[in-house]
């Protein structure tokens, strides 16, 4: 469930809520003026920007703010712009939508697209409370992003601190696995497509391929290095049949593409191989790839099998 600021129905009952105004006597009379509404309504409930709050849910949202602890958290969240809309809204962006990536840590978009430095979000209780919070956002936003392709917030999403316990990190970032494995399949089947010479479209080549979303890959955690890595192979194995096809332009797109992702060494070595041989080097009749074994005279190229263990 999304995070839903309690503070936004003090801004709208338009009692103060900058500094320490958020006092006992602040909570009292809101409490009694959202009742108050309430008891008015034909419906028993009332409207509040998205939400729909009954009577019991007021008595617990201010029960919650009875804890002065939460309600400190809550205050930071709502005086920091970004973090704030990243938690309701699952977006990490400027009012106007779109900058440029050198305009994205300049000091005129720094407050939409940073969040703030607190000494608050040091506190090991806080990241518990904003921890679950944090997760379903982090999951919901990085998982748009890779399906549109979206260099701008992956960069902005992960170059943000991230505000989560290990088990809830762990638990976003196997989420977002599920997503990469799904782009994992597509590759491979578009690879198997390619090798049978079944029909496929050179957008399909580069939705598995582009710059874009080499970024997006680059910009994950380290956590997904492992992953970067299984993908670069399927890229170069779509390179290597589309050469074997003599779509020798596009082949070597995908490989220098391939090429741009960062990986641990043993996958670097692959890609720097095949980017030599492929893109430096040019297409080589009787060339055979050392997975084979076999020397000098076959003309394709044999595709790379990884085996995990």
């Amino acid at each position: 469930m999304p995070y839903h600021s309690p503070l936004h129905l003090f801004a709208d009952l338009n009692l103060p809520i900058d500094g320490n105004a958020l006092d006992k006597q602040t909570l009292s009379l809101a409490r009694k003026m959202l009742l108050a509404e309430i008891d008015l309504s034909s419906t028993q409930t009332i409207q509040k920007g998205t939400i729909e709050l009954s009577k019991n849910d007021v008595l617990n949202l201010f029960d919650d703010l009875k804890n002065n602890d939460n309600l400190t958290y809550h205050h930071a969240i709502f005086q920091d712009y970004a973090l704030l809309h990243f938690l309701e809204e699952f977006k990490l962006e400027t009012p106007a939508g779109k900058v440029s990536l050198s305009d994205m840590y300049s000091a005129k978009t720094a407050n939409y697209t940073r969040f703030a430095s607190n000494d608050v979000y040091k506190e090991s209780a806080f990241l518990h409370f904003i921890s679950p919070y944090f997760r379903e956002a982090y999951q919901i936003i990085n998982q748009r992003a890779l399906e549109k392709q979206d260099r701008n917030t992956m960069l902005l999403v992960n170059q943000n601190q991230r505000f989560m316990t290990s088990n809830d990190e762990f638990d976003a970032f196997s989420r977002i696995m599920l997503s990469l494995n799904g782009k994992e399949e597509i590759a491979e089947e578009l690879q198997a497509r390619i090798e049978s010479g079944q029909a496929y479209v050179s957008q399909e080549v580069s939705d598995c391929s582009s710059g874009n979303l080499i970024d997006c890959l680059n910009f994950l955690p380290d956590f997904f290095e492992n992953f970067r890595g299984i993908y670069s192979i399927s890229l170069i194995n779509i390179g290597v049949v589309l050469h074997n096809r003599k779509r020798y332009d596009l082949a070597q797109s995908v490989i220098s593409n391939a090429q741009q992702l960062k990986v641990s060494p043993y996958y670097r070595t692959q890609l720097e191989k095949y980017y030599k041989d492929l893109v430096l080097d040019g297409p080589k009749s009787g060339y055979t790839s050392p997975n084979t074994g076999a020397g000098g005279s076959s003309v394709s190229w044999t595709t790379i099998f990884i085996i995990l263990g």
